[in-house]
């Protein structure tokens, strides 16, 4: 992605610090990447139990009476219907 956007900024021509541009951007993507794997593992090993309901028929309303028991150790995350 730098190497198209320093590529981008070269064939337009543009004035300013291309190559301080092209650094900046690599740096900010590499700390969001490595923050997006490190909190996906986080929220991987809490083991979330989201559910996604799909659809409204008997099994859905079946699954939602389920998932809205007090002990359950699922959330639902949302309904889908048609």
């Amino acid at each position: 992605m730098t190497a198209v956007l320093v590529s981008f900024l070269y064939a337009t021509h543009t004035k300013g610090p291309t190559a301080q541009i092209g650094g900046i951007f690599f740096v900010c993507v590499f700390v969001y990447e490595a923050c997006r794997v490190i909190g996906g593992t986080w929220i991987a090993a809490r083991d979330p139990q989201l559910v996604l309901i799909l659809g409204s028929g008997r099994r859905a309303v079946k699954a939602w009476r389920q998932i809205r028991q007090p002990l359950s150790l699922h959330s639902q995350a949302g309904w889908l219907c048609r």
